[in-house]
């Protein structure tokens, strides 16, 4: 994941959502699989972070099962 930022973490090829290994900051700019996505809000350590859209009563994969 070359295009993804450091700070990014996948867990498992089947997941849908990114961990962040740390904090990303409002108003930020970070790549995600290719994508500069500009942070609204800051996003702590350990939160998850859409890796594309999920669609309504599509399931949040986190370590290759379902979370949500």
């Amino acid at each position: 994941m070359a295009d993804t930022d450091h700070r990014l973490l996948l867990l498992h090829p089947d997941d849908n959502v990114l961990v962040l290994r740390s904090a990303v900051e409002a108003g930020e700019a970070i790549m995600v699989e290719g994508v500069q996505v500009t942070v609204a809000a800051r996003i702590g350590m350990g939160h998850k972070l859409a890796r594309r859209a999920i669609g309504a009563g599509e399931k949040v994969l986190k370590y290759g099962a379902p979370i949500g």
